[in-house]
């Protein structure tokens, strides 16, 4: 076995093995580098919601001016959509809006001032909407109606009408200590107490509770059959080419810019393809040039080798000095490119925080098991080649 260190010892050069790990650096930064960016970058495209978890995204029908002469209701969803909707591999389960049928009169005082307005509800299954049970519930004889608004009809007020008419400013947790009374006028009339328990980054509408909804049509409404104008759909591929080709052949938007997302995440799919692609072809390009290297050290000594054999040496024995020294070097490429990498998203992150708004981005999480899975397969493949390599001898 000593005889083995010195043939490696004295054949595989300082600068053959330098050339490789560096140039192997490159390509396995390369490849963590795509791999911890786009770990980092898809969950800030998503961003927070007061919504249940998992991609949830709204459809709604492209506004055409034929459309818009039948009073509102020409980019209904009909049942037929809705099945082809549910056939599609991106659907994971898709929710209909139900929408008010009746009048509704909202009344809140605020800072001793009385506010009234003209109003709307809508609501989705109760499965969409990650609020607690016990505060998301409606009991007509209790009265009382839990309400979700959007974040920016909040800032609306807080910004801009709240200066202009010299009322104060009211904070998130404020707000949803307001009592507001709705008045419902339809077939008959009736009168809520309401309170908003929820603010929302992802639907803009004054949402209720289902079985609220479908109580008040059914006592107040006016009987008329309404097809949803929207649909609400949990998905986990909305940046999927396929997602958005499907929502641009039937003129569907996917609101809250979520159709512009979907195609900025396409966009970095497949530009960190690329790139990962590319860090591993020199990858392998580099390990090639290592296992080629040491065939030439195998075939210098040949006859060496074969002595040994027929000394009663396995073919184990004899490759797992070139299988160390190539495992040794293909570590220290894995721990030099994750610290290459590291300082990289050191540099980014703060950059990225700033841009997002979003929390520190020091976890390394994602890039400590994709740096080992590179050493091993690296390796292990380099490993299994020298192998063979000495047992056809």
């Amino acid at each position: 076995m000593r005889l083995l260190w010195k043939i490696v010892r004295r054949h595989l050069r300082f600068g053959q093995l330098a050339g490789y790990s560096l140039s192997s650096i490159v390509g396995v930064s390369i490849l963590l580098f795509g791999i911890c960016f786009y770990s980092d970058v898809s969950p800030l495209l998503v961003g927070n919601s007061s919504l249940a978890e998992g991609d949830y995204v709204v459809l709604t029908k492209t506004v055409t001016p034929l459309r818009s002469l039948k009073a509102g209701r020409g980019n209904t969803f009909s049942d037929e959509e809705i099945r082809k909707l549910e056939a599609q591999g991106f659907s994971d389960e898709i929710g209909k809006f139900r929408a008010s049928d009746f009048s509704i009169y909202a009344e809140v005082s605020i800072g001793g001032m009385e506010m009234s307005t003209d109003m709307f509800f809508e609501s989705v299954p109760d499965g969409f909407v990650d609020a607690p049970e016990e505060s998301w519930s409606f009991s007509p004889e209790d009265g009382n109606v839990p309400v979700i608004i959007p974040k920016n009809y909040l800032d609306l007020y807080n910004f801009a009408f709240a200066p202009a008419q010299g009322l104060p400013q009211m904070s998130e947790e404020l707000i949803k200590s307001v009592d507001i009374v709705f008045r419902i006028s339809g077939r008959q009339s009736g009168k809520f107490t309401g309170r908003i328990v929820g603010l929302s980054n992802r639907i803009n509408t004054i949402l209720v509770p289902d079985d609220f909804l479908a109580y008040a049509n059914r006592t107040y409404g006016y009987g008329r059959e309404m097809q949803p104008l929207r649909l609400i759909l949990k998905t986990d591929n909305a940046g999927e080419a396929g997602f958005v080709s499907f929502m641009n052949e039937n003129g569907y938007m996917v609101s809250e810019g979520k159709d512009a997302t979907g195609r900025v995440a396409l966009f970095l799919k497949a530009a960190l393809a690329i790139m990962a692609g590319i860090g591993l072809l020199i990858s392998v390009i580099s390990l090639v040039i290592l296992v080629l290297g040491t065939y030439l050290v195998v075939e210098k000594n040949r006859t060496f080798h074969t002595i040994l054999f027929n000394l009663g040496y396995s073919p184990w024995s004899l490759s797992l000095p070139y299988i160390i020294v190539v495992s040794v070097v293909n570590f220290l490429v894995a721990t030099a490119s994750t610290a290459v990498v590291g300082i990289a998203r050191n540099i980014y992150s703060d950059r990225l925080d700033a841009f997002f708004m979003g929390g520190p981005l020091r976890d390394y999480s994602a890039m400590y098991p994709a740096a080992f899975a590179v050493f091993v397969i690296m390796a292990a493949l380099a490993s299994l080649l020298i192998y063979r390599r000495i047992a056809d001898i």
